[in-house]
């Protein structure tokens, strides 16, 4: 251990020295700089650096015992870079300044005590099994595959994973909880006794199984011998609180590094984690080494037998063989092989860990390092990464058409590669999309980066070092951090968590924060207030990169007048608010550095065509007002990701539209093309058409919403006749196209499609043959869809509402609703004999407001809007034999109908195919009167049933 921290301090000088920004220093200094704090980066180059390379080379040769007198050495050293850098940007800052001003001028350039459990054990419905041993043996991986198990069997539901951590919040866990037994996003409650109680409401008559993931305690439970222990203990014991009216049976399954701390927890059962035999490790390290690799029988027998020799110096670790197996993967030289084979650096898991992570890119290291900010079991996504490794400077694009983005996400890959990074699972084992980073990996990271990274979580409040750069605030009350932040005047990155209590700082505080901290990169904060108005301080913030407001209660976020200052701020971020304001703005096209513009869906300031560098650009609102035109977006195409374009009916012709140019912007993921509400539409359906055809998106386009579009017909870019520019689209969206009558042939021309969504098409008269690819379809308000194609094999969610002229009916079903009409007529007039169809229809002719009458009564007011669908098949006036069909494909998961004509027994028939339904919500539906034992006992899996009227 003292070896890896001698290394690992090593290393943090190190990265400095091999930094993109001391390249850029010694490169750019002296032509950049054209005042007096040139002569701090002077003397970095002259006198520091060159100190600096002569020390690292004789680092290694200083024993670890006498190092104690160069930390201090090394934290001044490092302060000195940071200066150094500073130097560097606010000099940049000045130059985009100068261009700026260039450019104005017109010359533009381009918690549990142990007697407590024994009297509990009896009492409790759940029973608790642990899962112990050292870091990185496989414990989470052992708990994740009891997890695939038991969700396959369908014993346990719900079934809860919760990552606990060394230092945890109660009411964080108690809304993951919350979450993972809920099939609906929960709300997000501030009071913990409120949440508690949720909790019980929701696992009350359930058999669960709770998975306590990595439980951090003293490993001695025999003696609480502080506060802070006991105030560990009291928490763990909150945790369970919750849990006691579940069914008998329910299971909790806890990992831990210490046996003697899941034994406190109430386990019955101890699993320790065993060494794997040395075949089964060898196995396990050529598994991730060679796994898929193609190698003639020579070569595989030369890297079997070195690798036999390595699999000696892992110690048996689980985690050293999956991260040095990663590298051995990546460099498939027997050379290489056999200098990792005589490495003393593997000589445990952490040296394995060290060595690994030495061989990584010098500036993917320092990105990695950064990681160490976040707590421990922070779940990340990719996106949120790359932006702060970006706004820090770690990125070095290593040519001049290279994108820094590209860079970040290359990055990425590799630390995935290597498995540094982890992908997250959902409980049903699928990719959501996050990240984690192994305990260990974690704890590497923080040797490396020092002081200079550090976290605040809730229950774990140590003093923040002063020379502390990044900053992460994991807290329920933020606020109570404030002043000691206010201190850090060295500070780069200021990032709060959005956790589960939506905690929020003042403006009033953010605003102190800005005053004081000039060398801010990076801010991400929540405000609370009704009404949002950044601060004019923080135009001041020569070196902000990111910006990233979020503010639940106001509905707009409104920019300072100077806010156009800030030349190298390249992240604007306010996608949890309506709009921001830039009508205050000075200048919005000053910000010649900004690459990312997210949120404000009203948003909107003129000439953003002048944003040269932007990549991003999620909302665009059109205005007859120049500046505002669809022309603004002609040369910005380099935009990706999502781009809505609103206010459409202030477009006038085809040739306006075109000069949008959206075929060329290849980088565009999904885009969205809406236009006003139809009683504030100006344009006539005819130039709705011809606005959309010169909207034909980049062919490379993945996600499609057209919204509030009142043309008869859809875009000739959509149809066959046209060859489809848009055949890669994996998800298309209709809403609110009142005028639509038809679709194009989606099965022939969207062969890639995944998720159809169609809401307010009340003209829609027929679907076509849908792909065979898709695996989601949604239909709300589709009042004249009469029938469904069949659907494909592979769908896995549907939900259909208010399609009210779809009828799903059989034989029996007519005959019970006639019988119902028959005896609700008696009731209302005893006079009446109506017992046969034709007497029905009889009656229909002669008194057809009181037959209307009594089949409204029927349904339900609610439902009165499919009375005259089923007219036809109450009269008689429909054969058997045309009767609309509907077969639900076995694949289907995820079931919802809510107000459609689907009677009875045919509902039952169309549901006894269903054997791999999760979820299945009926609601409104009139003629429903069972779902039989012989029905449901095909729905094994299903996992939650809501049937409502």
């Amino acid at each position: 251990m003292a070896a890896l921290a001698g290394v690992g301090w090593a290393l943090s000088i190190a990265g400095w020295i091999a930094s993109p920004t001391t390249t850029r220093l010694l490169r750019e200094g002296y032509s950049l700089l054209g005042f007096d704090e040139s002569e701090k980066l002077r003397d970095m180059e002259t006198r520091i650096l060159p100190q600096l390379a002569s020390m690292l080379k004789q680092v290694e040769r200083v024993p670890p015992g006498q190092r104690a007198c160069l930390e201090d050495w090394s934290k001044r050293l490092r302060s000195a870079f940071y200066d150094a850098e500073d130097i560097l940007d606010v000099a940049d800052y000045h130059r985009l300044e100068k261009q700026i001003y260039r450019v104005m001028l017109g010359s533009v350039e381009a918690e549990f005590p142990p007697n407590a459990h024994s009297l509990r054990l009896n009492t409790r419905c759940y029973s608790t099994v642990g899962i112990y041993g050292v870091g990185g043996s496989g414990k989470t991986t052992l708990a994740q595959y009891v997890c695939d198990y038991e969700r396959m069997k369908g014993y346990f539901s719900p079934i809860m994973w919760i990552h606990v951590s060394q230092s945890f919040s109660v009411h964080r866990i108690y809304q993951e909880m919350l979450e993972s037994a809920t099939v609906n996003s929960p709300h997000q409650h501030s009071n913990l006794d409120t949440l508690q109680l949720k909790l019980k409401e929701e696992l009350r008559g359930k058999r669960f199984l709770l998975v306590l993931d990595d439980i951090w305690a003293e490993k001695d439970v025999s003696v609480i011998r502080d506060e802070k222990h006991a105030s560990v203990w009291y928490k763990l014991d909150q945790l369970l609180c919750p849990l006691k009216d579940g069914m008998r049976g329910s299971k909790v399954l806890v990992t831990t590094r210490f046996k003697d701390v899941a034994m406190s927890l109430g386990a019955q059962s101890v699993v320790p984690i065993p060494d794997l035999n040395e075949e089964d490790f060898f196995s396990l390290l050529m598994h991730y080494a060679l796994d898929g690799v193609s190698l003639d029988n020579q070569k595989l027998e030369t890297f079997h037998m070195i690798g036999r020799d390595i699999v000696k110096k892992l110690k048996g670790s689980p985690l050293a063989a999956r991260l040095v197996g990663a590298r051995l993967r990546r460099q498939l030289d027997a050379n290489f092989w056999r200098r990792v084979e005589h490495q003393d650096l593997l000589a445990g898991t952490l040296d394995a860990l060290w060595w690994s992570y030495q061989l990584l890119d010098e500036h993917v290291r320092r990105c990695f390092a950064y990681c160490s900010m976040f707590s421990h079991g922070y779940i990340f996504e990719r996106g949120e990464l790359v932006d702060l490794w970006m706004a820090e400077g770690f990125l070095k694009p290593t040519n001049a058409d290279e994108q820094m983005e590209d860079v970040g996400q290359n990055y990425f890959d590799e630390l995935v590669s290597c498995s540094f990074l982890q992908t997250r699972r959902d409980l049903d084992g699928s990719d959501i999309g996050y990240f984690t980073i192994h305990d260990l990996l974690h704890e590497l990271a923080g040797m490396i980066a020092g002081d200079d990274c550090f976290t605040v979580v809730e229950g774990e409040m140590k003093e923040i070092p002063p020379d502390v750069r990044y900053l992460f605030i994991n807290l329920d009350d933020p606020m109570k951090v404030i002043e000691p932040i206010c201190k850090l005047k060295k500070l780069r990155t200021l990032k709060f968590r959005n956790v589960f209590s939506d905690p929020r700082i003042t403006v009033e505080a953010l605003e102190g924060i800005l005053k004081k901290l000039k060398k801010l990169r990076v801010v991400q904060v929540h405000i609370d207030g009704d009404v949002l108005m950044l601060p004019a301080c923080i135009c001041d913030l020569k070196h902000l990169r990111c910006l990233s407001i979020c503010s639940s209660k106001s509905r707009k976020v409104t920019l300072p007048r100077k806010f156009g200052r800030l030349y190298h701020l390249q992240i604007l971020d306010n996608r949890f608010s309506d709009a921001l304001e830039f009508t205050g703005v000075e200048s919005m096209s000053n910000l010649i550095s900004l690459r990312h513009i997210r949120g404000g869906k009203d948003s909107g300031f003129p000439g953003v065509q002048k944003l040269k560098s932007l990549r991003e650009l999620s909302n665009f609102m059109v205005r007859k007002e120049k500046g505002y035109e669809l022309k603004q977006l002609e040369g910005l195409n380099q935009l990706g990701g999502d781009l809505t374009i609103n206010g459409l009916d202030s477009v006038e012709s085809k040739e306006r539209s075109v000069e949008a140019k959206l075929t060329d912007k290849k980088h565009l993921k999904a885009l969205s093309l809406v236009w006003s509400n139809p009683e504030e539409q100006m344009c006539s359906p005819e130039i709705q058409l011809e606005v959309i055809d010169g909207l034909c998106p980049p062919s490379q386009l993945r996600k499609l919403e057209i919204r509030r579009y009142d043309g008869w017909n859809y875009p000739s870019w959509m149809s066959q006749s046209q060859n489809c520019l848009i055949r890669s689209l994996k998800c298309l969206t209709l809403s609110g196209c009142h005028n639509l009558e038809a679709l194009p042939e989606l099965g022939e021309l969207f062969i890639h499609l995944l998720k159809f969504t169609l809401v307010d098409l009340p003209n829609l008269k027929l679907l076509p043959r849908l792909p065979d690819s898709l695996e989601s379809l949604y239909m709300v308000s589709l009042p004249k869809i009469k029938l469904l194609p069949r659907l494909p094999d592979g769908l896995k969610s549907l939900d259909i509402i208010w399609c009210w002229a779809l009828v799903v009916t059989c034989t029996e079903d007519v005959e019970m609703i006639r019988s119902m009409f028959t005896e609700r007529a008696s009731q209302i007039d005893p006079s009446l004999n109506i017992t046969r169809p034709d007497e029905i229809s009889q009656f229909a002719d002669n008194q057809y407001d009181k037959f209307m009458t009594i089949l409204c009564d029927i349904v339900g007011t609610r439902n009165r809007e499919m009375v005259p669908n089923i007219v036809p098949f109450i009269r008689g006036q429909m054969e058997e034999g045309d009767y609309p069909q509907m077969i639900l494909p076995a694949s289907l998961c995820y079931l919802m109908v809510t107000g459609c004509a689907m009677t009875n027994i045919a509902l039952q028939n169309c549901l006894r195919g269903c054997t791999s339904l999760l979820s299945l919500t009926l609601n409104e539906i009139p003629f429903l009167k069972a779902i039989p034992s012989e029905v449901t006992k095909h729905l094994r899996g299903l996992l939650m049933l809501q049937i409502g009227y």
